[in-house]
Parts: structure tokens; sequence; C-alpha cells
């Protein structure tokens, strides 16, 4: 999660294909020609808006007005995943720019402050920031869904309104209770979260997924079959250290 001078540079080149990219990546579900449009439009608004977001928040907290790689590298990305699920609605411009800024300043304060404090006070560990990145900014962008949801109309969307919302459309289905099915999906993907997380969790404390003692990590022969003089030599520190153990 620290910068390196080393890895930022590669870094930073996945950050921008991700940004360019990441309005395929919503809009991809969507239906071909008018659905699209909007989807990418939308994405590209809440991205640059997070980005900005991203730049002034991460020097008004950072030592003497400093960037950090780490804010930009990932929390410029939030705006993509605010809106992963309402970027197809009737969103507008303002709403998509609204999102994104919420998403990139969710973001980077929780680089900043929220990881630190899992990791000092509740000895959990998030060594890829994702619950930074796609955790809240997922939630957020959720809730989202269900306020544009609850909002869709047919004088709003027009002809538009089957393809986003087919049932609403049909009239199966009132815009309220698509927004209480948005959120109870909402609640699901939770609970499926916190449950898979947690035995994921408890398993990884058995004792025979215990993590290798520190002599033995890196140690290619331990795992892999390589040739004799390079295990040979491999064993040598291990020996010298048994030896001292033993003395």
């Amino acid at each position: 999660r620290g910068s390196g001078h080393h890895s930022d540079p590669f870094a930073v080149i996945g950050t921008i294909f991700l940004w360019i990219f990441w309005p395929s990546f919503n809009s991809a579900p969507t239906t071909l020609g008018d659905g699209q449009h909007p989807t990418a439009l939308n994405t590209y608004y809440s991205l640059t808006a997070s980005t900005l977001s991203t730049f002034a928040l991460s020097a008004l907290v950072g030592e003497d007005g400093r960037l950090d790689m780490v804010h930009i590298q990932n929390a410029a990305l939030a705006g993509g995943v605010v809106v992963g699920t309402s970027s197809e609605m009737m969103l507008t411009p303002f709403g998509a720019l609204a999102a994104g800024f919420l998403a990139g300043t969710v973001s980077t304060l929780g680089y900043k402050f929220f990881t630190p404090t899992l990791e000092s006070k509740f000895k959990v560990q998030d060594t890829c920031g994702v619950h930074n990145l796609h955790g809240m900014p997922g939630v957020l962008g959720a809730l989202l869904g269900v306020l544009v949801a609850g909002l869709a109309t047919h004088e709003a969307y027009g002809d538009g309104l089957e393809s986003v919302f087919p049932l609403i459309a049909n009239g199966q289905r009132s815009a309220t209770s698509q927004a209480m099915h948005q959120l109870f999906g909402l609640f699901v993907t939770l609970m499926f979260a916190s449950v898979g997380g947690g035995l994921g969790g408890l398993l990884l404390k058995l004792p025979c997924l215990d993590s290798p003692p520190d002599s033995l990590c890196y140690e290619d022969q331990i795992y892999w079959e390589v040739p004799q003089e390079h295990e040979d030599k491999a064993q040598e520190p291990l020996r010298v250290e048994e030896s001292d153990t033993q003395a």
C-alpha cells in the first residue's frame, strides 16, 4: 500500500488504463446504442469528479500539502465504482459529478484514516485497500441506485424505460418497489460478503494452513523442484541457522 519509486510508475500506468476504459466496464451489460452512450458519459463525469476531489483532498490531508501516490492510484478510480449501478439510469451530469466527488472524498479519507484505524484498533489488514476503493464506494453506489430507481418515471425515460427498468415499463412493478428490490440486493450482497469473509478467515486460522516461518519464506526448494546445486546452496543458511539455534 505504500509508495515506491520502482512500483509507482507501473501502478500509475495501470490507473490510467483503468480510468480510460472503465466506461466500457459499466456499459458492457447495457443495451447497445442508446443505453451505452449515457452510461459512458456518466462514468466519465464521475471519474473526472473523483479525480479532482482525490487530488485536492490528498494535498489537504497529506504532509506539507504533498500528494500521496496511493491516493492518486486508487481513489481517483472511485468514481467509476460509485456509478456502476446507476450509470445507465437517468443520473444526469450533475448527479454523476456529485457522486464521483463524494466517492473520491470517501475513498481518500479511507486510505488516510480508516485503514490505519482498522489495523491499529481491530487488527484487520486491508493489504490492497479494496475496502476504500471498492467497498465503501460500492455501497454508496448501491444506495445511489436505490435513489435513482425510486425516481424513475415514464416521462423522464421515455422509450428507454423498457431497456433500463422493463418491469416498471410493463406495469409489473412500481418505482418504489424497484427501489426496495435494489436495497434488498445490497443487503444480500453485504450478507454474502460478511459470511464468506468470516468463513475464509476461520479457514485460514486452521493449523494446517498456518503460514511458514520467516526463515522458510521465499525458499523455492520448499515448494518447487530445483536443480541440485541450487538446493544445496539454498540449504546452507538454513543449516547455519539451525546450528546457531541448537548452540
